[in-house]
C-alpha cells in the first residue's frame, strides 16, 4: 500500500542515526509536530539543520513534499508554488537557506487533517454491490478497481477511495478517468519524491472540497512571514549546532527533545534501553548508523567489527585511532541526564486520532 510520511504504522525501515546521535525518524516526526504546533519556529528550524547537516538531504525534501500533501494542499493550496519555487533554487545551488525558507512557510500556513484522517486510518470496504448510479454505469470498459473507485467518491467513502488508487496497474488512466468523471483536472507535480497516488488522492479531495466551499485560500500575511531568511538568519539558527565547536562537546549541541507525541509512527522499534545503549557505546552506533559519522570513521581509516561492538582499526594503525578518539570522543556515556533524555524519551503507542487531538487542544 502507499502510504507517506514515511508509512505510518505500515512500515519498518532500518535505524538511521543523526550527528547528534537522535534517531534519525524520531527527529523526522518531532520536526513535524513543531510544524504543526505552530510554537516554535527555531525548534522547527533545530530539526531540519539537524537532518541536512547529518546527510539526510533527499529525505527532507521527500519529507517536505509529503507533509504538504497530508497536511496543506486543503487549506494552502498556493503554497506549492513556494515549494517548487524554493526546491528549484536549491536544486541550482545546494543552499540550506532555501529548505528553511519553506519551513518557515509551512510554519506560518493553514492546514488540516483531512487527507491525513483518510488515508492513515482503515478502509470501510463496503460492499459496492447493486445498481450503478447513471453517472457512473456509462463508463463501460473500465476496470473493476475503477469503478470500485467512482463509486467510493460518489458515496464519499474517501478512504476506501485511497485503497483503491493504491492498488491501480495505471495511475495515469485511472488519474484521467477520475478527471472526467469530476469535471475537474487534477495535475501533479513531483511524482519522483512521493507516491503518485498519494498526489492523486490529496489533488482529489483538495477539488472535492473546493466544491462544498470549505477552502479558504486568502490568508493575510503577518509581517514576520513575509520577512524572507538572510545568512545573518542562518547563522543565528546554525549556533545550536556549532555553540560548541570543540567536537568532544558536541552532544551539548542538543538543544531540543524528541516529542512523545509521535506515537502513532512506526520508530523502528527502538526501545528505552536500547537508547541508552547508543549513548553508552556511541562509536558503535555511528559508524554503523549515522552517514554522517561513517564519513570521520572513514577518513581516519577505521574499520568495524560488527560482531563485538568493537572499532579495529585498518593495517593497524592505532595512530588514526588515537587521532580520531583526541578529536571526536564525545563520550556519550559521561554525558549529563538532561543531555541523554534529549534524545531518550519514552514513546507510547498511540492512534491517529490521539495524534490529532493534540494540535487542536495545544
Amino acid at each position: 500500500m502507499n502510504k507517506t510520511l514515511n508509512d505510518t504504522k505500515y512500515n519498518q525501515t532500518k535505524m538511521k542515526l543523526t550527528k547528534l546521535l537522535y534517531v534519525k525518524d524520531e527527529c523526522q516526526y518531532t520536526l513535524l509536530v513543531s510544524i504543526l504546533s505552530k510554537k516554535n519556529i527555531n525548534e522547527c528550524y533545530f530539526w531540519t539543520c539537524e537532518l541536512y547537516i547529518s546527510g539526510y538531504i533527499k529525505d527532507l525534501w521527500k519529507f517536505i513534499f509529503e507533509i504538504y500533501y497530508t497536511f496543506y494542499n486543503i487549506k494552502s493550496p498556493a503554497l506549492l508554488d513556494f515549494i517548487n519555487k524554493y526546491y528549484n533554487k536549491w536544486n541550482k545551488k545546494k543552499n540550506i537557506l532555501h529548505v528553511l525558507n519553506i519551513i518557515k512557510k509551512l510554519f506560518h500556513s493553514k492546514f488540516c487533517f483531512t487527507v491525513f484522517n483518510h488515508i492513515f486510518t482503515q478502509p470501510t470496504l463496503k460492499s459496492l454491490k447493486g445498481r450503478k448510479p447513471k453517472c457512473i454505469s456509462k463508463y463501460k470498459n473500465i476496470s473493476k478497481n475503477d469503478s470500485r473507485i467512482l463509486l467510493s467518491i460518489y458515496r464519499k467513502r474517501y478512504g476506501d477511495v485511497y485503497h483503491y488508487l493504491s492498488l491501480c496497474d495505471s495511475i495515469r488512466d485511472t488519474k484521467e478517468l477520475i478527471e472526467e468523471y469530476i469535471n475537474k483536472s487534477l495535475g501533479s507535480n513531483n511524482e519522483d519524491l512521493i507516491p503518485p497516488q498519494n498526489i492523486l488522492f490529496s489533488n482529489l479531495l483538495k477539488e472535492l472540497f473546493r466544491e462544498n466551499g470549505k477552502q479558504n485560500e486568502n490568508v493575510k500575511k503577518n509581517a514576520q512571514e513575509k520577512k524572507k531568511l538572510t545568512k545573518q538568519n542562518l547563522n543565528d539558527i546554525l549556533k545550536y549546532h556549532t555553540i560548541y565547536k570543540n567536537p568532544r562537546l558536541t552532544l551539548l549541541n542538543r538543544k531540543y527533545n524528541i516529542s512523545d507525541k509521535i506515537g502513532c509512527f512506526v520508530l523502528d522499534n527502538i526501545n528505552h534501553n536500547k537508547k541508552h545503549d547508543i549513548l553508552n557505546n556511541w562509536m558503535y552506533y555511528a559508524y554503523r548508523y549515522s552517514r554522517y559519522w561513517n564519513r570521520i570513521f572513514k577518513k581516519f581509516k577505521i574499520n568495524l567489527d560488527t560482531k563485538n561492538k568493537y572499532l579495529e582499526i585498518i593495517d593497524d594503525n592505532t595512530t588514526n585511532f588515537d587521532d580520531f578518539h583526541n578529536c571526536y570522543n564525545i563520550e556519550g556515556d559521561e554525558q549529563s541526564l538532561e543531555i541523554k533524555n534529549k534524545s531518550c524519551v519514552k514513546i507510547k503507542n498511540t492512534s491517529i486520532m490521539q495524534f490529532q487531538k493534540y494540535f487542536m487542544t495545544s
